[in-house]
């Protein structure tokens, strides 16, 4: 009792394998060196094994996301953007992400990063109006009366301005803000910055460079440390031609 024979070890060993072929391996009991074949790691499994996987947008990530850098110093967060990266930065009400309004891969990165549809446009952020005026055709006087400050406002776009910023329409938004460091930011970023709330849809934005990164540090090649103003809110946003709020 106990003890098995020869016989009985190898008929064991010979009827796991054939389930194991039949059942839980997609090769046939009827293949030449089906063992070999199904021993052979899928290429499911090879990825899996590596870590690496694709999301529904078709962004490569893997199990170790890389971090981005935790910056306090604005200028070296500047080049960050002038090289082509995403970043991000605290503004009026929350913290943003953003990147070079004229990077087209960077701007596909973003919207993929934020899930957001390219077709509702983003909003530029400048310290100054002369930097707006790169992207936008003119600054109504209604606009700049409220400048620096917590207002944006859908003016003209210049012809050639990237569809990934305007979006569908034939306005931009633009903002001159008066958050200090924001507004340093985009002047060492090379005189606009994208400036697109930290959250996906139907989320609350972040609100700290440390949920910023718990959040979206994945995505992100550089935090900038700061703080928010006391907005309660996103800006609101009203339309230059009639002066009406698009978004309160």
């Amino acid at each position: 009792m106990g003890h098995y024979g020869p016989q009985c070890t190898a008929h064991n060993a010979l009827s796991w394998r054939k389930a194991r072929a039949e059942i839980a391996l997609p090769c046939t009991q009827g293949e030449e060196g089906y063992a070999d074949k199904c021993s052979r790691p899928s290429a499911v499994n090879r990825q899996e094994r590596s870590g690496a996987h694709r999301d529904p947008l078709g962004a490569r990530q893997t199990h170790r996301p890389k971090r981005p850098l935790l910056r306090a110093n604005v200028q070296a967060v500047g080049a960050v953007v002038r090289r082509g990266g995403i970043v991000g930065y605290a503004v009026e009400a929350c913290f943003g992400l953003g990147c070079d309004p004229r990077n087209r891969r960077a701007l596909t990165r973003l919207l993929r990063l934020k899930r957001r549809p390219a077709a509702k446009g983003l909003i530029l952020l400048a310290g100054s109006e002369h930097a707006l005026l790169r992207y936008a055709k003119e600054l109504p006087a209604c606009a700049c009366a409220t400048w620096p400050g917590a207002h944006t406002w859908l003016v003209l776009a210049r012809p050639g301005l990237s569809a990934l910023v305007r979006g569908q329409h034939a306005e931009v938004a633009v903002r001159v803000t008066a958050h200090a460091q924001a507004a340093r930011l985009a002047r060492f970023a090379g005189g606009a910055i994208i400036s697109t709330s930290a959250n996906r849809a139907h989320e609350r934005p972040a609100r700290s460079y440390r949920e910023l990164g718990r959040r979206f540090g994945h995505g992100l090649d550089a935090i900038l440390i700061g703080r928010t103003g006391t907005l309660p809110r996103p800006t609101p946003i009203r339309d230059a031609r009639t002066g009406g709020y698009v978004r309160p």
